[in-house]
């Protein structure tokens, strides 16, 4: 399954920075379409524990993925700076803003999947006092 090949243990080459970030991207992707595909048979995933299960998962896969593109970002953008670059040059600039923006994704998933954990407990609480 996918889920196995997406967690910590993925990783970013930094020697080939594009098509790493191409891979994450594609694995992001797979991610969220197995969620789709988990959650197609329910009338609203919200309301289920088998859909929030499926949402925390894929939310888990993505925000592992987005960590390391961040982590590799940053890692390259470290590196030309100590080989020389201008932080103010354009390569430089362009490089600080998609950390920055896949800094953002990286926290927006990671409160989302803090939303929907908190929603399984509150369900699975839910059911313990039935």
């Amino acid at each position: 399954m996918a889920d196995e090949r997406l967690g910590a243990s993925f990783s970013i080459d930094v020697t080939n920075l594009k098509a790493g970030l191409a891979q994450a991207n594609r694995l992001i992707k797979e991610s969220e379409s197995e969620f789709r595909a988990a959650a197609a048979g329910l009338d609203d995933w919200t309301q289920s524990e088998e859909g929030l299960n499926a949402k925390i998962k894929s939310l888990n896969a993505t925000t592992e993925i987005q960590r390391a593109k961040v982590s590799a970002l940053e890692t390259e953008y470290n590196r030309l700076i100590a080989d020389g670059l201008d932080p103010a040059s354009r390569e430089a600039v362009e490089l600080r803003t998609k950390i920055n923006n896949e800094t953002a994704a990286l926290k927006k998933n990671e409160a989302e999947l803090k939303k929907q954990t908190a929603a399984l407990e509150e369900m699975e609480n839910g059911a313990d006092e039935a």
